[in-house]
Parts: C-alpha cells; sequence; structure tokens
C-alpha cells in the first residue's frame, strides 16, 4: 500500500516547528504506521501547524499554499503528486528510491533523501529560497518536456500508428 508513514511526518513537522512554520498532509496515510499516542496527536493538530486531510479532488489550491513539497515514503511508482507539484514549480523533497530516479533529477529538478537525510535537506530549502525557485522552475521544465499528457499521447500515436 502507498502512503506516507503518518510518525515520520509529525517526527519531521515537530523537529522544525522552532521555525513556527506550517504544513500540509494530503490524502492516504499508511494504514500500518503505529498512531502516535492521542493527547500527542490532538497537541499537534490543534496548535494548527499540520493540516491534516483526506484525499482531494483538486490539489491545485493546496500546492499554490506550498513551498516546498515533500514525500517521504518507502513505496511508490511513478508518482503522479510529485508530478502536479513539479508542473506547479515547487520544489520538492522525495525519498531516494527508484521509482523517482527519472521524474526527481537530485539537485536539478528536486532533492532526493535516505530516511535520515530528510530533516537535513528540509532544512536547506527553507533556508534557501532562491535554490527552491531554482529547483522549482526546472521541475516545472522537466515535467512539461517529458511528462506532459499531450506529450505521452504523441509518443503513444508515433508507436501506434508507426
Amino acid at each position: 500500500r502507498h502512503g506516507v508513514n503518518q510518525r515520520r511526518l509529525i517526527a519531521l513537522c515537530r523537529f522544525l516547528d522552532s521555525n513556527r512554520d506550517r504544513y500540509a498532509a494530503c490524502g492516504m496515510l499508511e494504514a500500518a504506521a503505529m498512531p502516535m499516542p492521542r493527547a500527542q496527536e490532538d497537541n499537534f493538530l490543534l496548535d494548527g501547524s499540520l493540516q491534516m486531510t483526506s484525499a482531494v479532488l483538486d490539489v491545485r489550491p493546496f500546492l499554490q499554499r506550498m513551498d516546498i513539497f515533500v514525500l517521504p515514503t518507502r513505496r511508490e511508482g511513478l508518482s503522479v503528486a510529485v508530478m502536479e507539484a513539479m508542473s506547479m514549480g515547487l520544489a520538492v523533497l522525495v525519498s531516494d528510491i527508484p521509482a523517482f530516479d527519472e521524474l526527481v533529477i537530485h539537485e536539478q529538478t528536486g532533492l532526493k533523501a535516505k530516511d535520515h537525510e530528510f530533516v537535513m535537506w528540509l532544512s536547506y530549502l527553507i533556508r534557501n529560497p532562491d535554490e527552491r525557485l531554482r529547483l522549482g522552475m526546472q521541475a516545472r521544465a522537466h515535467v512539461q518536456k517529458y511528462y506532459e499528457q499531450s506529450m505521452q499521447c504523441q509518443a503513444y500515436e508515433r508507436v501506434l500508428c508507426a
């Protein structure tokens, strides 16, 4: 099952909370994740630092409010969520797993991190808005060039009509 480990996400947000930043978690979180003690989770959610929501049909309003898109996952296919974020010009930080090898080119179209590197790379992006902008622009161009739906359809037509 795909998803983000809820404990890892909340731990990451707590670590960075000294900046009083806001975080959003959209979509399905891993059902198999051991839940955080309810009282602890409620305190963190109620202070407004972390906004959690179930799956949404239109992610654009969420993406428009973001500066950085983070997807810490161990299991993922070609991620539509990451492509959507990249297409909107967001800097992306994803797990260093094979599924992202062509989509996210480390330090060119985004950043890839091993589990122990997420805090380091996220802190780097928070402190470097120019780098976020550069990565976001390159991410958008990369998705438009290689993953835009019309480009995919043209590639299928070339193969099917040959």
